[in-house]
């Protein structure tokens, strides 16, 4: 598991256990701010490269709508599928409701374990990056 994969993870770990609770949970600020703290380091090590390759894939699929901050690709809420061969999460997202729309019924999201970005459009994904063939 790379790096970046590890700090996907944690954020994603961190995202989920928000969503099952409420806000006046007194977990909940504490939990939030772990999680803006393992964002803040996600950005500062791999935010640059990350905008690169967000803006060769908006270039290449054309996608109309502005760029955002690699956080954003991250959706609100994960799933997991059970373990890859090397023990580590295979997650996908919950539903595109929790995924970032880029254009109509289209949507870019982040996923770990390895790295990559998957483009959804009219409800099929495609694999546009991944970390392990950069």
């Amino acid at each position: 598991m790379t790096e970046l994969d590890k700090i996907i993870s944690k954020i994603i770990e961190g995202r989920n256990k928000l969503s099952r609770l409420a806000y006046n949970d007194p977990r909940y600020d504490r939990i939030e701010e772990k999680l803006h703290d393992i964002e803040d380091i996600f950005l500062d090590k791999f935010g640059s490269r990350l905008e690169r390759v967000i803006f060769q894939v908006y270039q290449k699929y054309k996608i109309p709508s502005e760029m955002l901050s690699p956080l954003a690709y991250i959706a609100k809420s994960y799933v997991s599928q059970g373990k890859n061969e090397d023990e580590t999460e295979n997650y996908t997202i919950a539903s595109l409701d929790v995924a970032l729309s880029v254009d109509d019924d289209t949507f870019l999201v982040l996923v770990p374990n390895p790295t990559r970005l998957l483009l959804y459009k009219n409800g099929k994904s495609q694999e546009v990056w991944n970390s392990l063939k950069d």
